[in-house]
């Protein structure tokens, strides 16, 4: 999944096969490693690419969270478990509205300061964080300056780094040198 995840592109179909392979994987497989890959494929491949439906984006959102929470409980040290299920939280969330979701604020936040802690220099982390930041309104936690903080501290570390970059340019300061 790793290899493949910055080239689904290139061929959807062969995202809908691993994904399919992976839920029957953790069937009769339980080594973290199959966890984290299908909560890393959740998003990909049952929502953003392949989803037809806001329904079938939630349901692949959910298996991709419980995947995630199952990842934790094998391995509550790894940051990938906890920016998984963080993803896979905060997208379920976005896809059913922030106000309608924001009972899995707690949720969010917690895996992804965890994964933060746990690996500092983790970008898609920053990303999520500075993304979680910008969209909760102000009143539940929101905080503009401080998503761009997150965007910005992950765009120094790599240039080219898509998500901060275009989560800096959805901040209100982004005309703001770096």
């Amino acid at each position: 999944m790793r290899a493949f995840a910055f080239r689904y592109h290139e061929d959807p179909a062969r995202l809908d096969t691993l994904y399919a392979r992976l839920t029957e994987t953790v069937k009769t497989d339980s080594h973290l490693d199959n966890f984290l890959a299908l909560a890393q494929a959740a998003p990909s491949s049952g929502a953003t690419i392949r989803a037809r439906t806001a329904d079938d984006k939630l349901a692949a959102y959910e298996r991709g969270r419980q995947a995630g929470q199952r990842a934790d409980e094998l391995a509550p040290r790894n940051a990938l478990a906890h920016l998984w299920l963080a993803i896979n939280a905060g997208r379920w969330g976005q896809t059913k509205g922030v106000l309608r979701s924001l009972f899995l604020l707690p949720t969010v936040r917690e895996h992804m300061e965890a994964a933060l802690e746990l690996d500092p220099r983790l970008l898609p982390a920053y990303t999520l964080a500075g993304t979680v930041y910008a969209e909760v309104p102000g009143l539940f936690g929101g905080d503009l300056e401080k998503s761009e903080a997150l965007f910005r501290r992950a765009s120094r570390w790599i240039r080219r780094w898509t998500g901060a970059r275009v989560g800096l340019g959805r901040t209100p300061d982004q005309a703001r040198p770096a």
